[in-house]
């Protein structure tokens, strides 16, 4: 589960632990702005498991509509 720290009223976003280790998600920062995340690994839980891979295919139809890198 990743949180983002300066804006805690955004909602967590979950990665399957490979997912997030290999991502290569760039981000555009405002002049002097800053972005602080928390990663917090949660034991298997089936909620969790469900939320990741609804993350996951999210991401993927996002990437396949955008002709990014699947």
């Amino acid at each position: 589960m990743v949180k983002d720290c300066i804006n805690d009223q955004l909602e967590p976003v979950y990665y399957f632990l490979r997912e997030f280790l290999e991502l290569r998600e760039t981000r555009t920062l405002r002049p002097y702005g800053s972005s602080v995340v928390s990663l917090q690994i949660i034991k298997d839980d089936q909620y969790i498991f469900k939320k990741c891979l609804t993350n996951s295919i999210d991401r993927m139809k996002r990437n396949l509509i955008t002709g990014d890198s699947v």
